[in-house]
């Protein structure tokens, strides 16, 4: 039955998507390339509306059909939780919500969220005993707040953060044991095929930040040990380490990190002759990788191998862009 559901939810995103890319089109709801962006056609956007809507339907389905048999006790309340979250991206997807707006929206969400599930163990010192819960609460709804931004950061290029997290929920799911992730997982499958290059529909603020959520919302949540947490946080390395790396180093160039750019490494990775589709594989195929050594090694060895080998792709891909940007400066123009 649960590979009905999950096969049923795919089904219903694909379709959802494509009726909302329709709707898009008849609306002339379009993302228009400009300086900053990595297409060259209007694209329609706001396509999150189609895994979202699914993903919910199918929680509310398995809920109260089923049983709760992958939505578990929780999988109602986290609909609820999120909903907020999902309205302000659908309309900042259709029109302009300022960032001060959005960020409240979050907070607040992040702030529900983690005092109604819990936060996951963090073993604070005995000093800290009177307030732990408050500092717990506070440290986790950071924390999901800044997943929401790092993963909407992501979401620049066709293919790349479904692909990301659609390999994370379906690890998250078994290593901490949240088989609910696996409707969400399915519903972004079934979006994938309209999102891949060339993308017919761009997934807008309302999937976005609806994925970096509903990550944080499974590891800030986890009630597992922190041993066994961290090589499921390690598995957030490919996103979280371009988008904090990025802001690092444009702070040390003393740029407005407020400020929309194309500095990502998967943008720079485009701008030097990449396909969409090379950097998107690229990344997901990393993906791939931290969860066969999260799946095949003790928890210690699996982190450390997954933070040494996000790194030396890091260092790896600042040397090749530095070497391509040397090459492309000294190369004479062509044509005539």
């Amino acid at each position: 039955m649960s590979y009905l559901v999950l096969a049923s939810t795919a089904l219903a995103a694909l379709g959802l998507t494509a009726l909302t890319r329709r709707l898009a089109l008849n609306s002339s709801l379009l993302d228009v390339p400009n300086d900053r962006s990595s297409h060259t056609t209007p694209t329609p956007r706001g396509g999150g509306v189609g895994f979202v809507g699914a993903f919910y339907l199918a929680v509310l389905v398995d809920s109260y059909l089923l049983g709760g048999q992958l939505a578990g006790a929780n999988g109602v309340a986290i609909v609820l939780l999120t909903l907020p979250l999902a309205v302000v991206g659908f309309l900042d997807d259709r029109g302009h919500v300022s960032a001060g707006v959005r960020y409240l929206i979050q907070l607040g969400v992040a702030l529900g969220t983690i005092w109604h599930l819990g936060p996951a163990h963090v073993p604070w010192p005995e000093a800290f005993a009177p307030v732990q819960t408050y500092l717990s609460v506070g440290l986790a709804a950071f924390f999901l707040t800044a997943l929401i931004n790092f993963y909407n950061f992501m979401d620049g290029l066709d293919g790349i953060l479904a692909g990301c997290v659609a390999v994370q929920l379906v690890a998250f799911a078994f290593l901490l044991k949240q088989p609910l992730w696996l409707l969400l997982a399915g519903a972004v499958l079934g979006f994938l095929p309209l999102n891949w290059h060339k993308a017919r529909i761009f997934m807008g603020d309302v999937g976005s930040t609806l994925l970096g959520a509903s990550v944080g919302i499974a590891l800030a949540t986890s009630q597992a040990s922190v041993t066994a947490l961290a090589p499921a946080l390690a598995l957030t390395l490919p996103i979280t380490l371009d988008s904090g790396y990025t802001i690092f180093r444009r702070l040390l160039l003393r740029e407005n990190i407020f400020k929309a750019h194309k500095k990502h490494i998967y943008q720079r990775l485009n701008q030097s002759g990449w396909s969409h589709g090379k950097v998107a594989g690229t990344y997901v195929g990393l993906n791939l990788v931290l969860v066969a050594l999260a799946s095949l090694l003790p928890a210690l060895p699996a982190t450390l191998g997954a933070l040494g080998l996000c790194l030396a792709c890091l260092v790896t891909a600042e040397v090749y862009l530095g070497k391509r940007g040397r090459s492309v400066s000294v190369d004479p123009p062509s044509g005539g």
